[in-house]
Order: C-alpha cells, then structure tokens, then sequence
C-alpha cells in the first residue's frame, strides 16, 4: 500500500472503485463555470477547460442573464460546454448551485468565469481520487494580474482548520471536493456574495478531512472589475458574519472592534488600508494591548 493511501484511509477517506459496470474508467468530474457579463474573460477560461482534454468531464455554464457577449462566446463551444443556461438570478452562489443540483460527477468544483484551470489539472486530480480516493483536496495555483507581464506562485500549504475560521486561504479554483462532500454539507449559502466559498470551505473542515497537493492547478486572475478587489464595506460586512459563525470568542472580538472603525481605514488599495489600520492601533494603544499586535494585523489583513 502507499503512503498516500494509507493517509488516506487514516483520515477515513475510501479509495474510489473506478468501475462502471465492470469496466475501469476515470472518474468524473462536475465542473460549473458561473458568469454575469464576462464576456471578455470567459473565452480563455473555456479554452483552458478545453485543453484539459479529461475524458469524463460534466462542464457546466450558468449565466446570470448576461447583456455583453457572452453567449454568443458559450455558444462557440459545444463539444466543451455540456449545458449553458442564462436567465436572471440572485447571485453567484445561487447560479451555483443550480448547476450542481445536477451534477452527476465523483468530483465537483466551479471555475469563476475569468480564472483559468492550469493545463493537466482535472488530470492531476482524476488520478489522485483514482488512485486513493479523497473527500476534499486543494492546491497552489498563480495570480495573474491582467494587462502586466506577470503572475506570482501562489503556495498554499497546509491549512490549519483552526486558522481557516479566522481567515480563507484555499485558492478557490483549486480546490476539488467528493459527491459524498457534497452531499452531506450542502448548498452554497446563497444570502453571501463574496465570501459564500469561504463558508463553505470552513462547513467542510468541521466534518471532513482536508488534502494538499503543492501542485499549481489554476491561475486566479486579477482586473479591474475583479469581484474580490470591488467588494469593498460589503464584503467586510460578509466576512464579519463568516467569523460570527464559526470563530473563537477572541477572534470575534478583534474583528469586531476593526468592524466599528472600518469607515477610518478605507482606502483604494489593501496597502493603504493597511497602513491605515497599522496608524489606528498606535493611536488606540488599548485596541493592541486588548487583542495583542499578532491577532489584530491577521484581522486587518482578512478584513481589509
């Protein structure tokens, strides 16, 4: 036996069979692309989905009824794109999970539709669920900022579920989940925007083990109209409530404490508002000596 297998089976995972009526096949992957008005990215993204070449692979697109050119490019690609669907909804999470109540994968992910799968990636984790079996992997991938010659290795490591309730690290279009997972944690919450991953990231870490692979498997892109980067108040507001869920009574106060003076840390960039808030605790020395300077600059910078 492997050593992979036998972590496996410790952490109480169960090697897949990889049989289908008798004959060996690679598992299949479920893989949902959703979209609102990406029409400039989605092309890549899809190409990079085509040049995966996985022989079991479910792709799914859910569109939040685009206005740009969208579905034209979706169309473009039908030996690629098993289903497309376009109509009105209440957001990515709920686009979601739409696609994955019918899902009929051993594997789900999504794929936002301005990131990119690294090539051989579905391989890379058909073989290792072929091989081993896992309930939930994830790996390292690249930021790619758009418009600059550049991207920087993004090196995940092992996560820490402790350290997950308190700030998400997990490069989301690298992360790979089971059906079982799936199955018993259930839908993305669709009252969150922003942070709907991240809740469920931590759901899954309560009940199930988590895998890393330092294995680069998608580029996570960096624009302008990044959802991430625009979020602003609101996303904070999010991840205030993610941390009121599932964080120790320490953390949540640090946050909170941040959350009453965010308006005195904007800014138009993360270091800016860091500096800010860096400026905030020396003018608030009983804010440092309540929370100590290690907890309350890892709250800033998930906050901020």
């Amino acid at each position: 036996m492997r050593a992979d297998d036998r972590a496996d089976k410790a952490c109480g995972e169960t090697p897949w069979s990889g049989k289908y009526n008798g004959a060996i096949v690679h598992p299949r992957i479920t893989l949902i692309t959703p979209s609102l008005n990406q029409g400039n990215f989605i092309a890549e993204t899809i190409e990079s989905v085509a040049a995966q070449r996985y022989p079991n692979l479910e792709y799914f697109v859910i569109d939040g009824g685009s206005s740009d050119q969208t579905a034209e490019v979706v169309r473009r690609y039908p030996s690629v794109v098993a289903d497309f669907v376009s109509e009105a909804d209440r957001g990515q999470a709920e686009a979601l999970n739409k696609g994955f109540a019918r899902a009929t994968g051993d594997i789900y992910c999504w794929l936002n539709a301005d990131d990119l799968l690294e090539p051989g990636a579905l391989m890379t984790i058909g073989d290792l669920y072929q091989r081993s079996g896992f309930s939930f992997v994830y790996g390292d991938g690249w930021k790619r900022w758009e418009g600059r010659n550049f991207r920087r290795r993004i090196r995940t490591g092992v996560i820490d579920p402790a350290r997950l309730k308190v700030r998400d690290t997990i490069l989301q279009p690298s992360a790979f989940w089971s059906r079982e997972v799936a199955g018993r944690i259930g839908k993305l919450d669709e009252t969150l925007q922003y942070v709907f991953d991240w809740d469920f990231f931590v759901r899954v870490s309560l009940a199930f083990p988590m895998r890393y692979i330092p294995v680069p498997l998608s580029t996570y892109r960096i624009h302008p109209q990044h959802k991430s980067a625009t979020g602003g108040k609101a996303r904070a507001a999010e991840i205030v409530e993610v941390i009121r869920r599932y964080a120790p009574p320490e953390w949540r106060s640090a946050f909170e404490d941040l959350w009453l003076r965010y308006d005195r840390m904007h800014g138009n960039t993360k270091i800016l508002r860091l500096w800010r808030a860096a400026l905030l605790a020396l003018r608030e020395p009983a804010l440092l000596a309540r929370h100590g300077p290690k907890r309350l600059g890892l709250s800033a910078l998930t906050l901020l």
